[in-house]
């Protein structure tokens, strides 16, 4: 009935709507919002040089997508890449050996669940 070229254009069409389709229903990981942290930092009394090592330590966490350091009100807002967890004792650790500490460590924003 569909024959020729109308009929292979149909039917590639069709493979790429249901491939689309499906790909959509996986729900990849890169779509779905990560979890995010608020960290309360002492010692933050030198923005300009504990700043970026403070920073950079941050970033160097496992699972760790992005880093926005606040000196100001000495707290960074960490996001998690999906499925990844910050623990105090991580970012304890991470900072260790610097001048920079964790005083709190607050979830604001919940990862959805897992499908």
């Amino acid at each position: 009935m569909w024959g020729g070229r109308i009929g292979t254009t149909l039917r590639t069409r069709c493979v790429a709507l249901g491939l689309a389709v499906a790909l959509l229903q996986a729900a990849p990981s890169w779509s779905q919002p990560a979890a995010q942290y608020l960290v309360g930092l002492s010692g933050m009394n030198c923005p300009e040089t504990c700043g970026p090592e403070t920073l950079q330590r941050l970033q160097n966490l496992a699972g760790v997508a992005d880093v926005e350091l606040n000196p100001n009100t000495k707290t960074a807002l960490v996001t998690m890449a999906a499925g990844s967890v910050l623990t105090r004792a991580a970012v304890s650790n991470a900072l260790k050996g610097s001048e920079v500490g964790v005083t709190t460590l607050e979830l604001v924003r919940h990862a959805p669940a897992a499908k």
